[in-house]
């Protein structure tokens, strides 16, 4: 009687994590032009919400008698791994791609804008678009930069190696050092 919500629940939280970490099929095209890693806070904001309701499942599973009482650990365990595994994103000249998971073309992107805990790419042509968790630090302003010309690049056909310059070089107006207050 135990054995089909534990089943369930494992199955559940297995798909989950195949969709940052996917064996095969993920193959990246283009030469890569930089891999950010997402920092631990960015990570609990993405896997917060699926523990939390997992937990939740756990609980009800557990409070009617359905499964025994340590199948709430299975979605906090996941979590757990889920945080202390690296993953990175990935772009490329031909696109981004979070983790081990699905290569995404940056033609399937119609623009790159700020959202509640990082920013968002919008989708193209009524296709979905892509949560980029970031954060909250002095190099997102410059990777949402890189997001922009990226997709604009992949519009113009320009070419997509030189996209920009990361970090930018920072040029103090009139050879002055940028902290001192002119006269």
């Amino acid at each position: 009687m135990h054995i089909i919500p534990l089943t369930i629940l494992l199955a559940v939280t297995a798909i989950y994590v195949l969709r940052y970490f996917r064996p095969v099929g993920n193959a990246l095209d283009g030469e890569t032009i930089l891999v950010r890693p997402v920092p631990l806070i960015a990570r609990i904001r993405m896997h917060i919400v699926p523990a939390v309701v997992g937990t939740i499942i756990g609980v009800a599973l557990a409070s009617t008698g359905f499964a025994p009482w340590w199948i709430i650990a299975v979605p906090l365990v996941a979590f757990g791994v889920l945080l202390a595994l690296p993953i990175a994103y990935t772009l490329t000249t031909e696109g981004i791609r979070l983790g081990h998971g699905t290569f995404r073309r940056w033609t399937e992107f119609a623009g790159a804008a700020r959202y509640r805990g990082g920013a968002k790419l919008q989708g193209a042509n009524g296709r979905r678009g892509m949560r980029i968790w970031l954060g909250g630090w002095r190099g997102d302003d410059e990777f949402l930069l890189i997001l922009r010309r990226a997709i604009r690049n992949a519009y113009k056909g320009e070419d997509r190696a030189q996209v920009v310059a990361f970090p930018p070089e920072m040029r103090p107006a009139d050879d002055q050092p940028s902290w001192r207050i002119p006269a």
